[in-house]
């Protein structure tokens, strides 16, 4: 008897040893694959530079003529032809024309009261009224959009619709106001743009595929710069390929990524043509982009794989948060770095290599260029939705719904669900092996299971919190309960000993319980504005971000105990508010000790707010010698007009050698405020948000002058003063300057330059590879004679890459 008790333990230890063997496989944590290589830093340039490389201009100009002419326009198209792209082009090119505007994805199964209240809050821009429109039914939002819209000149872009019965419901909240109103939508489907074309005054575009000599462009530029480049024993194997992709914009650049990566050979280059195969017979262009995302999918290293998996958890069309994304890579346990190297650095990279390789697309940027937030191509996201179901990596329940074999669940997400369905399909599941729970749709009153005992990614933002279980799941890395509605944190939060990520936001929590500061292994911490910090956070020494600090509010003791947080790396403070002269200038000075603490420290990012009740000169002055070790600073003033904007450059911003990327909102920027910034040898990226545009040329020289700069954006506040310079531009780029320039955005005005533009001195800037022209003008005329001379430029410029992307109209 014992013997055979034996034999079924043994029995039992060697299934679960291969059990463990298939997951160290499919998830691959055991033997981390560590990457040396940096994330290209042209990233953002890149994906910036796609709408022209496909030949979007255009398309973009005959739609934005339809626009102008047509109530609706219909663009129909398959899925991989950059629908999206044009869209967003066109989007760009004619909303100033218009006196609200929106853009709204529609996924195939849609929350179309969802879709309301988003089009309602783009066209209104007001959020405060989010939880009041989540309320309202249908008819109650249809109603409000109607009332909202009756007198206003609007444009609406509905992107990607599958169903004719969701366009009948959107059409009842956009109707004609006679306002000379707008809209356009995209479809993959002629009868539903027919449906959507029901007057004889509307139109229906069909996009065509990229023609031989775009996708060619494309395609060598990619990977070689330019076709020239491209050696001749590849031409062969290139011509082929190019055929497969069938002038798809998608195909074309998920392959030129892959091929950039690889070894430029004959036998490299073949296999890559003959694993693309050729097209499915019942559906070719399917066929081809599914052997092409498998392609690029097999060969991603070990380390991005499991990470692009976790994209199938997110909703079609959803926007992903960077550095929430990257978190919850770390809470899972994708991302390993060697000691002593940041695990948060090291997401960093991950996710610019994925955008490098085109598998997302950035959606959002920051005011310095980077990549605030990405999406997922659908076409993209259902190929990784069936790699995660094929290895039952993720189970989606909801309008859409991937169960998985009977087995366990890992990765459960809830997507617009409808809750009485959902809470009968949970039951029926086994939650005891889920590691992630995520829901993404309206509000529901979330009981968290105490099945949850290895969870370790907790998403619960929106919903409604109904008891205190999450402190049960010990194992949480990451958690989010931003816009719950909670005042209180959790009894008994403290036991959350795993915990590395925490998201307040949204919540009005008024002070944060000291018990807080027993998690010892937290490194992100949002809360909302207002809410205090508890003393004691100096305990808190792995803290690396910590985001939404009204500072003017916390106790002196936490002021100064900021300082003592040696590994914080990224930090969001606000400085806002009415209060006595000596409270203000106490802190000040107990401020700027902590900024120089934690400047000679890991602090690499800060980003300050100031409001004109607290702002004095002698505030920024105190931080001489400023934040040394500093790559990103943002300077900026709460208020509107005038009173958002710092008088000058603080004299101390020069002292800060490693910075690279500056946002600054300033009054006034004159040759002394230049002088500041030339020397700055790390400088890469630069910002100036500007109230008063300069009264003469500024002029930037060869010697030594932003000489590592690679981006520059001037701009001038829409209510703010004009300048009266010569031609219009407000700086001259002499012989030699900004060597390294890729990016430059630059206002001219027209109001005193008689219709005379000089642009001749971008001549100078050698490395330039992308241009962006703001005209601000009167009139119509003023717009066309300046795109006119930017054009000329571009055609006699020896920089064949420089290209204007777009020229915005301002009124003056």
């Amino acid at each position: 008897m014992a013997r055979r008790e034996v034999a079924r333990e043994m029995r039992c230890f060697r299934a679960r040893a291969v059990e463990v063997s298939e997951r160290r496989q499919r998830y691959e944590s055991a033997f981390p694959v560590m990457i040396t290589e940096v994330a290209d830093p042209r990233t953002c340039f890149r994906y910036v530079d796609e709408a022209e490389l496909a030949g979007v201009d255009v398309p973009r100009d005959k739609l934005a003529v339809m626009v102008a002419t047509s109530r609706v326009v219909a663009v129909v198209v398959p899925g991989g032809m950059g629908k999206t792209t044009l869209a967003d082009q066109v989007y760009r090119k004619v909303k100033d024309q218009f006196s609200c505007t929106a853009f709204q994805s529609v996924s195939q199964k849609p929350d179309v009261n969802n879709i309301l209240v988003n089009i309602f809050l783009q066209l209104g821009n007001n959020k405060k009224e989010h939880a009041n429109l989540q309320a309202l039914d249908r008819d109650g939002l249809i109603n409000m959009l109607r009332e909202f819209l009756q007198d206003k000149r609007y444009f609406v872009i509905i992107d990607d619709i599958w169903d004719v019965e969701t366009w009948k419901i959107i059409k009842c909240a956009l109707f004609d106001n006679g306002c000379g109103s707008r809209i356009m939508t995209t479809t993959r489907i002629h009868d539903i743009a027919q449906a959507c074309c029901s007057d004889s005054g509307d139109h229906i575009y069909e996009i065509e595929p990229l023609n031989d000599m775009i996708s060619r462009r494309i395609f060598f530029r990619r990977i070689f710069g330019s076709e020239e480049k491209c050696p001749i024993e590849l031409k062969e194997a290139a011509d082929r390929i190019l055929e497969k992709c069938g002038g798809s914009p998608l195909a074309i650049i998920t392959i030129s990524s892959l091929l950039a990566a690889k070894p430029q050979t004959k036998d490299q280059w073949n296999q890559v043509k003959n694993s693309i195969g050729s097209a499915l017979q019942d559906n070719p262009d399917l066929g081809i982009m599914r052997r092409i995302l498998s392609l690029s999918y097999s060969n991603l290293p070990h380390h991005l794989k499991n990470c692009m998996l976790y994209m199938s958890i997110f909703p079609e069309d959803h926007e992903i948060e960077k550095r929430l994304v990257i978190n919850r890579w770390i809470a899972e346990g994708f991302i390993h770095g060697k000691r002593g190297q940041n695990v948060f650095e090291l997401g960093d990279i991950y996710f610019d290599d994925l955008i490098n390789r085109c598998l997302i697309q950035p959606v959002l940027m920051e005011g310095n260029g980077q990549v605030k937030a990405c999406r997922v191509h659908d076409m993209v996201l259902d190929f990784i939705i069936s790699k995660a179901i094929e290895q039952n990596f993720v189970t989606i329940l909801g309008a859409q719904e991937f169960l998985p074999e009977p087995g366990k669940v890992h990765r459960l997400t809830l997507q617009n669900y409808n809750e009485e369905d959902v809470t009968t399909k949970l039951s029926d599941l086994t939650l005891c092996h889920v590691r992630s729970f995520s829901i993404f749709g309206p509000m529901l009153q979330v009981q968290c299971s105490l099945e949850f005992k290895i969870c370790r990614v907790l998403d619960l933002r929106g919903c409604q919190l109904k008891n205190d279980h999450l402190v049960k799941i010990i194992n949480l890395r990451y958690l989010n309960i931003s816009n719950t509605g909670i005042t209180e944190i959790p009894r008994h939060f403290e036991e959350l000993q795993f915990l590395e990520t925490l998201d307040l936001s949204g919540n009005w929590i008024g002070k944060l319980p000291s018990r807080i500061t027993q998690l010892h292994r937290l490194a992100y911490l949002c809360i909302c504005w207002g809410t205090r910090l508890p003393d004691g956070i100096a305990k808190m020494k792995m803290l690396q971000e910590l985001g939404n600090i009204d500072i003017l509010r916390e106790s002196t003791s936490v002021v100064e105990e900021l300082g003592e947080l040696i590994n914080l790396r990224n930090l969001h403070i606000s400085w806002i508010g009415r209060y006595e002269r000596a409270h203000i200038e106490s802190y000040a000075e107990t401020l700027a000790s902590s900024f120089q603490k934690l400047g000679v420290c890991k602090l690499r990012s800060l980003s300050f707010e100031m409001d004109h009740f607290t702002y004095d000169s002698t505030l920024l002055d105190q931080w001489c010698p400023g934040p040394h070790n500093v790559q990103y600073l943002e300077l900026i003033r709460h208020k509107t007009c005038s009173e958002e904007y710092i008088p000058m450059v603080p004299d101390w911003v020069g002292t800060l050698l490693c910075l690279n990327k500056l946002y600054l909102k300033i009054y006034n920027i004159d040759m002394n405020g230049l002088q500041i910034l030339r020397g700055m040898g790390s400088l890469t990226d630069l910002v100036l948000m500007v109230y008063l545009s300069p009264r003469e040329k500024l002029a930037i020289g060869s010697s030594n002058a932003f000489e590592y700069l690679k981006s520059f954006t001037l701009e001038y506040h829409l209510g703010g003063s004009y300048s009266i310079c010569p031609g219009g531009m407000p700086i001259i780029f002499e012989v030699g300057a900004m060597p390294r320039l890729r990016h430059l955005k630059l206002p001219i005005e027209t109001k005193y330059v008689d219709g005379q533009f000089d642009f001749s001195c971008i001549h100078h800037l050698h490395s330039l590879a992308k241009a962006e022209i703001i005209v601000r003008c009167t009139a119509k005329l003023e717009v066309e004679v300046a795109e006119a001379e930017v054009r000329n430029v571009k055609n006699t410029s020896f920089q064949r890459n420089l290209y204007l992307l777009e020229t915005t109209k301002q009124d003056v």
